[in-house]
């Protein structure tokens, strides 16, 4: 008995192994570089959230500033909320409710949460109607829409 206990025990700790070892390569070589060189980006804890790794990058130049790229999860698939969005939490950075896939000319009906408050001047502010969204010349998939800047690059691993 008490060799087929260890037995078992030697054959959950082999799959235990195992599962580390698969779920170490699952990650392996899933490295990105943003698309000025600047930052690098692994998944990690996201992978268990309900978006899953993330799949873009994106820059936002809002009032003539910008953090540079950062790593988002982008759709350009339309679903029950939207035609398209951008989000690298809970809820969309900005999104679209018109037709337009990313990479297309306009983007339709584009709307930006610039999370100033639920009130400025007496004006609701944190959900932003910013009409269609015009392509600008270049490789990257950048948007100008009212005074902002929006840049959508889905990642590609090195």
């Amino acid at each position: 008995m008490f060799a087929d206990l260890v037995e078992v025990e030697g054959d959950a700790m082999n799959a235990v192994i195992s599962m580390a070892v698969v779920l170490l390569a699952a990650g392996a070589g899933s490295e990105s570089v943003s698309p000025d060189g600047q930052r690098t980006y692994a998944c990690r804890s996201e992978r268990l959230s309900a978006a899953g790794c993330f799949n873009a990058w994106t820059k936002l130049t809002h009032k003539g500033e910008s953090d540079g790229w950062v790593p988002a999860y982008c759709s350009d698939q339309p679903d029950k909320y939207s035609s398209g969005s951008c989000y690298g939490g809970g809820v969309p950075w900005w999104w679209w409710n018109g037709n337009g896939r990313i990479g297309d000319a306009v983007l339709n009906d584009f709307w930006f949460r610039d999370y100033a408050g639920p009130e400025v001047d007496g004006v609701f502010r944190n959900n932003n109607a910013y009409g269609d969204a015009q392509r600008l010349p270049g490789h990257h998939h950048c948007y100008k829409a009212k005074e902002s800047t929006f840049c959508m690059e889905f990642m590609r691993p090195r």
